[in-house]
């Protein structure tokens, strides 16, 4: 499991949605490597998730036409909107030495709860929708992607804790 490649960049992020520019990166980052880790993975299986971070770090997604097109066509605009389901609770609230606390300020109304579960909502149903969309690519091409059915290891049938290290559990 690779934490450390992060497959969408923050300034990605920025430029294709109505993020804040001086939002920093420390803030998005760590929403990044959530929806990489927990929802990409869980789709595309560990192995396929594992070759896509090492073109990636490596520089070798850009001559590899398969995997790059995977990246720019299919994952980029699921991590895009995953990212920002994960961001809208992420932002509203932070951890402190004296607990959880919302930040109010005189100069910006805050949205309330409900609208904030409602943007939540609207990204990941539109993150589950380019997740449907990833997943009928890589079945109509498995040929091009044979980490896609591989596993990482040999799966219990019952063993329900594992089965994201496969992108296909039967």
């Amino acid at each position: 499991m690779n934490t450390n490649v992060l497959l969408i960049s923050p300034q990605d992020i920025r430029d294709m949605t109505n993020l804040s520019d001086n939002l920093d990166d420390c803030n998005i980052v760590p929403s990044i490597i959530d929806s990489q880790l927990i929802g990409l993975q869980s789709i595309i299986g560990t192995n396929l998730y594992d070759k896509l971070c090492r073109l990636v770090q490596t520089g070798e997604i850009i001559d590899n036409i398969p995997y790059n097109n995977l990246l720019n066509n299919y994952i980029f605009n699921y991590l895009l909107n995953m990212v920002l389901a994960d961001m809208v609770i992420y932002n509203f609230n932070k951890q402190h030495n004296v607990g959880n606390i919302q930040y109010i300020d005189n100069s910006y109304q805050h949205n309330s709860l409900s609208d904030l579960k409602y943007l939540q909502q609207y990204y990941t149903n539109k993150a589950n929708f380019y997740a449907e969309r990833l997943t009928d690519f890589l079945k109509e091409n498995i040929s091009l992607y044979p980490e896609y059915k591989q596993c990482s290891e040999e799966l219990n049938p019952s063993d329900t804790a594992n089965t994201y290290k496969c992108g296909i559990k039967l």
